[in-house]
């Protein structure tokens, strides 16, 4: 059960979670999974923002002001992992926001209007999947603040020495060696993420994924499939290509 719901929100009845899951999740999304094909045709409009665990105050003000330009306020949140059940409404404030969000035990979780016209599923590894009505998704792209404070991403070739490959997790070598440190060593060139516009945040995780690949060997093979999603094949190839991963 939900730990904590703060004046403002409220954990929504059997029934009423059963129209949320229709009449909200239901028309934004076909699934949950922030890999794969999330959302139902009715998204016409879709977008990727990365790096975002959480939003922040100023993301949340972003997101509320998209959401007026539609005349919507509030939100369903729900986690798609961990204890936490259930639906609860919120209306789009950062201090309601913030309290249930600190008081889940979970990570990924989705936002969706209350309207069913758009919807933000949150992921693991720091990026989120935005779809709904086209004017909700220009207006938060337009609202939605550069990246402030980030990692910086690392152009990793297939011939270096991966971090930590050559020790046991957890031995005091690992430790104590940074990551950063360990990959500038053998010539990686630093890419700032600081100042990277919403707009050019799908980039930005494309060549995070490409990192993913050439540091650990992680299987990328849904990265195509994802951008097609979002931004439709002609784009997802170009994004592809500017990535080196075509």
């Amino acid at each position: 059960m939900w730990r904590h719901i703060p004046q403002g929100a409220r954990k929504l009845s059997n029934i009423q979670e059963g129209y949320a899951l229709r009449a909200g999740f239901g028309q934004v999304f076909v699934d949950s999974d922030p890999f794969g094909t999330p959302f139902a045709a009715q998204a016409e409009s879709r977008a990727i923002l990365f790096p975002v665990r959480f939003l922040d105050e100023e993301q949340v003000s972003a997101l509320s002001s998209a959401a007026a330009t539609i005349g919507e306020r509030n939100a369903f949140l729900q986690w798609t992992e961990g204890p936490e059940s259930g639906v609860v409404e919120l209306p789009l404030e950062y201090t309601i926001y913030k309290t249930l969000i600190a008081g889940a035990g979970a990570l990924e979780n989705r936002l969706c209007s209350t309207q069913g016209t758009w919807g933000l599923l949150f992921s693991h590894e720091d990026h989120v999947v935005v779809g709904g009505t086209h004017a909700f998704v220009e207006a938060l792209l337009d609202r939605f603040p550069p990246v402030q404070e980030a990692p910086v991403s690392y152009d990793v070739s297939p011939d270096m020495e991966s971090w930590g490959e050559s020790e046991a997790p957890g031995s005091a070598r690992l430790l104590a060696e940074d990551m950063a440190a360990h990959y500038e060593r053998q010539g990686a060139r630093r890419t700032p993420l600081i100042g990277v516009s919403a707009r050019d945040q799908g980039a930005s995780f494309v060549a995070e994924v490409r990192r993913w690949r050439d540091a650990y060997g992680a299987d990328i093979a849904w990265l195509p499939g994802l951008l097609a999603h979002i931004y439709g094949p002609s784009e997802a190839e170009l994004m592809l290509d500017r990535a080196g991963l075509r």
